[in-house]
């Protein structure tokens, strides 16, 4: 028989710290996520991160018949349309593979190989908002490419370089890591840099958006294309009454998608795995 193994107050301290960490990041990515449980997820085991993908699997299913009838529609495939599966699908199996309480190295390396490809994605998307919204502006355009790339490049070395020396460290004992323990690479600290360049490119996103829906507002002949364009982006009618109100909404969304951002930050920064 094995003797008992007790830990030490020092140890229970991390163990503690560590159990905090796990809560505070599920609750932050519960409050980023929808906020929206059926009475399905309710029901289902308590396994790793479940009741938090429960609703994010929940509110792709109610728009996947759409989704696939629109793709079906698709003559051919497009970068746009490609961007929108790689952005909903990725998103989609990032979800999926979180779920498995399994601590595994390699599935950790694969997942965020894979949560970075629809975020690529959506920026592109958004990115090509942004220039629809300003008229195809080849100044604009070029803006966001160098942009795009002065932002894109070291969170992908950064990212790339985590993945490629990626482990698993005991936030306790080595004898104790399947009790508590995080994976994260040779450059831990990097990981923040990442989370800020996109909010920033964000930010000027956004306020690109804002300044072109001022500057058009403020001349009555320019409202109506405003709508239009707004209203393609955003999936609104065009017939809406209030013009303000849609350009409102659409930025309101912008700026939910940062605090997004952030809040994946925080929820990563204090992502521990527990054997709970």
């Amino acid at each position: 028989m094995e003797p008992k193994q007790f830990l030490t107050d020092s140890q229970l301290q991390e163990l503690k710290k560590c159990v905090e960490n796990v809560r505070l990041g599920n609750n932050i990515l519960f409050a980023s996520s929808v906020l929206f449980v059926s009475q399905n997820c309710a029901q289902l085991p308590r396994i790793h991160y479940v009741n938090i993908k429960c609703p994010q699997l929940f509110d792709y299913l109610l728009t996947v018949s759409d989704e696939v009838r629109y793709l079906r529609r698709s003559k051919r495939l497009s970068i746009g349309t490609g961007a929108y599966i790689a952005s909903r699908y990725g998103a989609l199996l990032a979800a999926i593979l979180a779920i498995p309480a399994v601590h595994d190295l390699n599935l950790d390396r694969v997942n965020t190989v894979v949560r970075v490809v629809p975020i690529v994605a959506s920026e592109t998307i958004i990115a090509a908002r942004t220039w629809v919204i300003w008229g195809r502006s080849r100044t604009i355009l070029w803006t966001l490419v160098i942009f795009s790339l002065l932002f894109a490049i070291p969170a992908l070395i950064i990212i790339g370089k985590n993945v490629a020396t990626s482990r698993v460290h005991p936030l306790i004992t080595p004898e104790l890591v399947d009790l508590c323990s995080a994976t994260f690479g040779d450059i831990p600290g990097a990981f923040i840099v990442p989370y800020l360049l996109t909010i920033l490119y964000e930010i000027g996103e956004a306020y690109l958006d804002l300044l072109v829906g001022h500057t058009m507002m403020d001349n009555p002949s320019n409202s109506h294309t405003l709508l239009v364009i707004v209203s393609h982006c955003t999936g609104e009618k065009e017939n809406t009454k209030d013009h303000k109100i849609t350009v409102v909404e659409y930025s309101v969304e912008r700026w939910r998608r940062i605090f997004y951002v952030h809040a994946t930050f925080i929820c990563h920064k204090h992502r521990c795995h527990t054997a709970t």
